[in-house]
């Protein structure tokens, strides 16, 4: 096993054109002393931490998600604030709506490392939970919150309304498909999708659509190295690692469908 090769320097090249190289683990990864798995889990949340800030931060300075009405910061907070000229309750309130913006990153970081690592364990090749947490930190710190940048550029601007009528489509029809499966009277917000023109569809907005695209391809892929090159998987266990993760987002529409058969109530 080669040591982490990739670094400060080379990962904007790798995170492109070798993505391996995020993944390839220290060999102290591997039955390494308590104290060192704690310190490498750290770098790996600080890692994640900056990432998830770099995706959250735009939305929270663009207005997204902001905190109503009056907010009491904490002391320290207010003193902060106060130095920093902005005052405590801004700073507060800007946190507050920096750490709501994030959470639907974290949520989906941590749906993306239970089905990984479930599928790893059971296909036989977990060589433990470590190695998956760092496959995950990095292909969903790198490639699932550019994913979530684009898709929140695509909501917000005018410029690309087609191609974000296109995304909210796709995304409604692959809804309504397990609702007509499980037989469910169910109706989304906006009914069935029909048939979106893509004449409206500007330079801009095929262009965003086609990062997405190839985001979540490596986002994939990323999945796919982590699960070969750090844990010793098969192609065909790997395949499956990721096959979990991809079929998380069925098997949460069935269960918020099959939620509102027994429950009542709105999709989720």
């Amino acid at each position: 096993m080669n040591r982490g090769r990739s670094s400060v320097v080379t990962r904007p090249i790798d995170v492109i054109f070798r993505p391996e190289r995020l993944v390839e683990a220290h060999e102290e990864i591997y039955g390494g002393s308590t104290r060192t798995n704690v310190g490498i889990a750290l770098r790996l949340f600080a890692f994640y931490l900056v990432n998830v800030v770099l995706y959250a931060a735009p939305l929270t300075l663009a207005g997204f998600g902001t905190i109503q009405g009056a907010v009491d910061p904490p002391g320290i907070v207010a003193a902060v604030g106060g130095l920093a000229g902005i005052g405590g309750e801004g700073l507060w309130r800007f946190s507050l709506t920096l750490a709501q913006n994030s959470v639907y990153l974290f949520v989906a970081t941590l749906l993306t490392l239970a089905t990984f690592h479930v599928g790893v364990v059971l296909s036989g090749s977990s060589a433990g939970l470590l190695l998956s947490i760092r496959t995950v930190t990095y292909s969903t710190g790198l490639y699932l919150a550019a994913i979530f940048t684009f898709v929140w550029y695509l909501s917000t601007s005018a410029a690309v309304q087609t191609a974000d009528e296109l995304l909210l489509g796709v995304q409604t029809a692959f809804v309504y498909v397990f609702i007509d499966l499980l037989g469910s009277d169910l109706a989304l917000p906006g009914g069935r999708p029909g048939t979106i023109p893509t004449d409206g569809l500007t330079a801009i907005g095929m262009a965003v659509v086609t990062l997405l695209v190839v985001a979540a391809l490596y986002y994939l892929y990323l999945l796919y190295l982590g699960a070969r090159i750090t844990h010793g998987a098969s192609r065909y266990e790997s395949l499956m690692a990721v096959g979990f993760v991809v079929v998380s987002p069925a098997l949460y529409v069935v269960g918020s469908i099959l939620a509102f058969q027994i429950f009542g109530g709105a999709l989720v």
